[in-house]
């Protein structure tokens, strides 16, 4: 059987939907064989793994079965610690990681300008928008992520084009019906894994009518074994669909995988979908586009020869705890509390039907015991006439020695359930009960950090996932967004292709709690004593911690600013003020020292030469202050030419407004020195 060849140019031609219309009949059956063979190689892979999650499912759920041991309908209780266990994660991871509705931020990578400030603003609203309202049923399905995720270990979202839909879609798709060989290293590195769907005829009727799938004949759909989609389904005891109901959906698998179809030897990544019933192959799809296959080179020329493809990855990978054993499987409290959720449940169980047995008692009766006929049965204050006396009663009735209930078995009890709680982290301080009030915000926070260590881990991988889910997002709206959206802001698809944009959650990986946020925001409070934080930008963030509505309400608002000019025009009239009060201080000065000069030398003083050496050092203080005041007229002229330049540099020119009154403050306390230098001057004869 020749194998067909599908050129290139063909294989990345938006408009060919359906690249198995190229191929003959035979070789897409040999495909579709060769593709379910792989797909139960993978399912054999994880067979144990998919046994030990039917159990999990029943513990947590709270399956119950029909129990015949040690009797018909003895105790049969299920203590819900794996369920507890997964309800305070989910109450915990939830809010940290999905915050204020808000889920999405942008990053700029590199320089910022005011122009992609703008852009990334409205993309980071537009992509909070697009996952909480445009995508129905992301948020729910995030909440049944983070309740699935600690159970199993493991969860996928999908995050893809959908050509039905004809929009972008991020979607749950539950951990055993992502069928991925148990010894993968990633969901990136691993070349083939099988999606498990269930659809309606409809959905294959609408899919074959718009060219996605072949319009070939399939064979009546199968009553297979439910997968999660149905599984509480069948947990409930319902009649799973049968082949005879119209209903009953095909299962289909989508197999991302590799495929040579142009024949040039290398494996292009493909999506190749089939029924699992027939092996019929339905549609083949490109995981890649033109841009992103890499060329050799000859000598500048570009040959025909590829030397590698970046395929499309469609699905994300939410890990709880990595399998130490290195498998593509992830570890959760399943397997963590499982087995001390059977024990525990055994040990209730074992002491109900202690305390059974205990209670209603029973025992051997002798033969010569004369009773009447009916029920060896008392109800409350009945009475039983027999026909013999008590002595004899007495000795023939034989009571089984049935104990008590355990207290050995109560306590082991006790210390199970308590240990299960440890592995789980269910601690008085993270189901509400905190510290005393009197305990340092500080060490709270610490306690805090302390207790949630494992799971701020956890926290980290789950923000790794949705991070790679968002990018994932963010590339499709590159592709396929409208060239144009109006609501919830005005945008276009150039602006998602701006370089150095990105996005990321809006989440903090290293905050795990809102308590943890709200600690940490109060350990910050006491350095506003210090004066070394701002009162304001703390007091916000206590709120936001305490999730109050209508911050900025709540917030005082900030005294108007004044008018730079109306400032500058003040401090132009102290200066001039200060100015004439140091001239007239000046000028009687000189006064006082011509007066002294002319009393001195009518007096004929014989220390002219001291006279002579002081009056000197007064005029030279006398310059001095004429110099600095001729500075401060010249800073003065300096204010009034550049008033412009003051109103942009308000505070700049205040501190210059400030030390010119600083210096003359100095000139007045050099004059009145000189004046009490005078006063202090010998007189003649004195």
């Amino acid at each position: 059987m020749a194998k067909s060849v599908i050129p290139l140019t063909s294989i990345i031609d938006p408009d060919n939907l359906n690249l198995a219309e190229f191929m003959d009949e035979d070789e897409l059956t040999a495909l579709g064989m060769k593709l379910d063979q792989a797909l139960k190689v993978d399912l054999a892979s994880r067979k144990n793994w998919e046994e030990n999650v039917d159990c999990w499912m029943k513990l947590a759920t709270q399956y119950k079965e029909d129990k015949t041991f040690p009797w018909p309908n003895a105790a049969n209780i299920k203590y819900p610690l794996l369920t507890t266990a997964a309800m305070q994660f989910s109450a915990r991871a939830y809010p940290a990681l999905i915050v204020n509705k808000k889920p999405v931020r942008s990053k700029i990578v590199g320089k910022e300008t005011p122009e992609l400030t703008s852009i990334s603003e409205r993309v980071a609203e537009h992509m909070s928008y697009q996952v909480l309202e445009e995508m129905h049923g992301w948020e729910a399905e995030m909440d049944t992520l983070f309740m699935i995720l600690p159970i199993v270990g493991m969860a996928f979202k999908k995050t893809y084009y959908h050509g039905i839909q004809e929009q972008n879609v991020s979607e749950l798709v539950l951990p055993k019906d992502l069928v991925v060989n148990y010894w993968a290293k990633s969901i990136e590195g691993y070349t083939r894994k099988h999606q498990l769907l269930e659809m309606s005829p409809n959905d294959i009727y609408t899919r074959k009518a718009k060219g996605h799938y072949l319009d070939v004949e399939l064979d009546a759909p199968r009553s297979l074994e439910p997968t999660d989609a149905n599984k509480m389904e069948s947990l409930a005891n319902l009649q799973v669909p049968t082949e005879d109901d119209e209903t009953t959906p095909y299962r289909i698998a989508e197999c991302h995988c590799h495929y040579d179809l142009d024949g040039d030897g290398y494996l292009e990544p493909y999506i190749i979908t089939f029924d699992t019933a027939s092996c019929t192959v339905l549609r083949i799809s490109p995981r890649f586009r033109e841009d992103s296959i890499k060329w050799s080179n000859t000598g500048g020329v570009k040959s025909a020869k590829i030397l590698s493809i970046q395929s499309d990855e469609y699905f994300t990978k939410y890990g709880f705890i990595p399998n130490p054993d290195g498998s593509f499987y992830d570890l959760g409290f399943g397997l963590l509390l499982g087995p001390i959720n059977e024990t525990i449940n055994t040990s209730i169980n074992q002491l109900l039907d202690q305390g059974t047995m205990f209670t209603t008692n029973g025992g051997f009766l002798g033969k010569g015991v004369r009773i009447k006929a009916g029920e060896y049965k008392f109800a409350p204050n009945e009475w039983k006439v027999v026909n013999t006396t008590s002595d004899d009663l007495r000795k023939s009735i034989f009571q089984l020695p049935v104990r008590e209930p355990s207290q050995v078995l109560f306590q082991m009890l006790g210390s199970l359930i308590e240990g299960g709680e440890k592995v789980a982290s269910i601690a008085e301080i993270f189901v509400g009960k905190m510290p005393g009030q009197n305990t340092p915000a500080t060490t709270t926070m610490e306690t805090v950090k302390q207790g949630m260590a494992v799971f701020t881990a956890i926290y980290k991988r789950i923000y790794r996932s949705l991070d790679s889910e968002f990018k994932k997002l963010f590339k499709l709206n590159q592709l396929y967004l409208d060239d144009k959206v109006d609501y919830p802001v005005e945008l276009t698809r150039e602006d998602y292709r701006q370089v150095g944009l990105t996005v990321m959650p809006t989440a903090d990986p290293d905050v795990a709690t809102d308590a943890e946020k709200l600690i940490k925001a109060k350990a910050q409070m006491e350095f506003i004593p210090l004066g070394t934080v701002n009162p304001k930008v703390v007091t916000r963030r206590v709120l936001e911690a305490m999730r109050i509505e209508g911050i900025d309400e709540l917030m005082q608002v900030d005294p108007p600013q004044p008018n730079p000019e109306v400032e500058i025009m003040k401090q132009e009239a102290v200066i001039k003020q200060q100015d004439a009060k140091a001239k007239q201080s000046l000028i009687a000065v000189k006064a006082q020292v011509t007066q002294m000069q002319g009393q001195l030398k009518a007096q004929g003083l014989q220390q002219d030469a001291q006279m002579k050496a002081m009056t000197a050092r007064m005029d030279m203080q006398a310059k001095q202050m004429e110099k600095a005041q001729e500075l401060r007229q010249s800073a003065a002229q300096f204010q009034q030419e550049r008033q412009q330049s003051a109103l942009e540099h308000r505070q700049t020119i205040q501190q210059k407004a400030v030390e010119g009154a600083q210096k003359i403050q100095q000139q007045r306390e050099v004059g009145r020195v000189k004046i009490e230098l005078a006063k202090k001057m010998p007189k003649k004869g004195k």
